[in-house]
C-alpha cells in the first residue's frame, strides 16, 4: 500500500512552533499536494498551540494537533498513538512522519564540553534524538507500508564547532545515526518504513534563534557580538550559490521531505541525507563567521 492508495492520508509533523518552523514547511507542502491530505501536528508551548489552532480554523478539519509536553517521557509515544486511534481508528492512514524537534539548555551552547553537566547532554539528546524514536513508536501501528520518516539534521556533522555547543551537536550526531539505525530496523519489519534526513543552512526558526542567542552570549563574553542576521549573511556569502536564500531553503526542505514520503520514485531509498544549503557544505565553512564586530551594544 502506498500513500497514494490511502483514503485521506495523514502526515504527522512532530514539532511545530509557528510559520517559520521547518515542520510547518512540510505541513504546507503536504496540504498543497492533495486536497484530501491531512496533518497532525505536535506542539509543546502555548504559542505553538495557538498557531496550529489558528491554522486549523483557517483550513478546517485538514489540520489537527496533539500536545506532547516532554518527548523524553515514554508517555509521549502513548499520547501520540492514542490521538491517532481517535482520528483514524485502526486504519493505517499515516503516510509518513516529519520530525522537526531539537533543543538544548541555553547554557550548553556556551559551556565547554568538559565543564557541561551530564544533564545538559541528556536533555539535548532526549529532546533531539529520543523524540524521533518516540514519534516513530507512537506512529508505527498506523504507518502505511514503505511509509517515510524524515527528520531535519545537522550541517556540522563530524566537525567540532565551539559556538554551536557540545550538547546539541552531540545530540544531532546521535539523531543522524538513529536515522541509519531506523532505516535498517524499519526496513526489516512488516510493514516496512523508510528514513531520511534533510539538512539546511541557517534558517531562523524559533529553535535556531535560540542557538543564535547562545552564540551571542558566548561572543559577548569574548567582547564580540553576533545576531541572527550575521549568521544569515555569513551563509549567503560563504555558500557555493550567490543566490542562497534561507526562506527558499526552509520551503524546499519541506517539499523534499514530503516528496520523499509521497513520491513512488523514493520507495527504494532509505537512510539517506539530503542537503539543501545552496552548496554551503561544499565550502568547508563553519556555522558562524570567523570574526564579528567588537561592538557589544546589540
Amino acid at each position: 500500500m502506498s500513500s497514494q492508495e490511502v483514503k485521506s492520508p495523514l502526515l504527522i509533523v512532530a514539532g511545530v512552533h509557528n510559520e517559520t518552523s521547518l515542520g510547518w514547511s512540510a505541513a504546507e507542502a503536504w496540504l498543497d499536494r492533495d486536497p484530501n491530505n491531512h496533518v497532525l501536528a505536535t506542539v509543546r508551548s502555548e504559542d505553538a498551540q495557538e498557531f496550529v489552532e489558528a491554522e486549523a480554523e483557517r483550513l478546517g478539519d485538514q489540520v489537527s494537533r496533539v500536545v506532547i509536553p516532554d518527548w523524553m517521557e515514554p508517555s509521549a509515544s502513548t499520547d501520540l498513538r492514542t490521538t491517532l486511534e481517535e482520528l483514524v481508528g485502526e486504519d493505517r492512514r499515516v503516510a509518513g512522519v516529519v520530525h522537526a524537534i531539537a533543543s538544548a539548555p541555553l547554557k550548553s551552547l556556551y559551556t565547554p564540553a568538559h565543564e557541561l553537566d551530564s544533564s545538559g547532554y541528556r536533555d539535548a539528546i532526549g529532546a533531539t534524538a529520543i523524540s524521533l524514536l518516540n514519534t516513530v513508536r507512537g506512529a508505527r501501528q498506523h504507518l502505511v507500508d514503505k511509509g517515510g520518516v524524515v527528520t531535519f539534521g545537522f550541517s556540522e556533522y563530524h566537525r567540532v564547532n565551539k559556538d554551536y555547543g557540545a550538547a546539541l551537536s552531540t545530540a544531532k550526531v546521535a539523531l543522524s545515526h538513529l536515522v541509519a539505525e531506523l532505516a535498517y530496523s524499519l526496513g526489516q519489519d512488516e510493514p516496512s518504513a523508510r528514513t531520511a534526513e534533510v539538512v539546511t543552512g541557517f534558517v531562523p526558526t524559533h529553535a535556531a534563534r535560540g542557538v543564535a542567542l547562545g552564540i551571542a552570549k558566548a561572543r559577548r563574553d569574548a567582547g564580540y557580538r553576533v545576531r541572527p542576521q550575521d549568521l544569515l549573511d555569513f551563509f549567503t556569502s560563504s555558500s557555493a550559490m550567490k543566490a542562497a536564500n534561507h526562506e527558499e531553503q526552509r520551503r524546499n526542505a519541506g517539499l523534499i521531505a514530503v516528496d520523499f514520503i509521497a513520491n513512488p520514485m523514493w520507495n527504494q531509498t532509505s537512510g539517506q541525507r539530503f542537503e539543501v544549503n545552496a552548496g554551503w557544505s561544499l565550502m568547508g565553512q563553519s556555522i558562524t563567521p570567523p570574526s564579528v564586530s567588537r561592538d557589544t551594544d546589540d
